[in-house]
């Protein structure tokens, strides 16, 4: 990370933190860190980002993807507030 960007150095793209809805207190997860804070499957978790009740990762290469913390926690307060997430 330089400054305030992200190099994507498989295209040689930068995603500004401002565009990434970033706040000093996120930070990236990756995927193995994700599913198992749910207390979900590994399948399960790819199942609902296919179904569309996950958000998608931010690729951050050709084989790194993430997703902020913020949207992990989002997620898990959706879930807590009643709105599901696995039907």
């Amino acid at each position: 990370m330089q400054g305030n960007t992200i190099l994507d150095r498989a295209k040689g793209a930068h995603i500004t933190m401002a565009s990434a809805n970033y706040t000093p207190q996120d930070h990236f997860l990756r995927a193995k860190e994700v599913w198992p804070r749910l207390g979900i499957s590994k399948s399960t978790f790819y199942d609902l980002i296919s179904k569309g009740k996950f958000p998608k990762p931010r690729k951050l290469g050709t084989r790194t993807s993430v997703w902020q913390n913020s949207q992990v926690e989002k997620f898990m307060d959706g879930i807590m507030a009643g709105e599901g997430g696995q039907n």
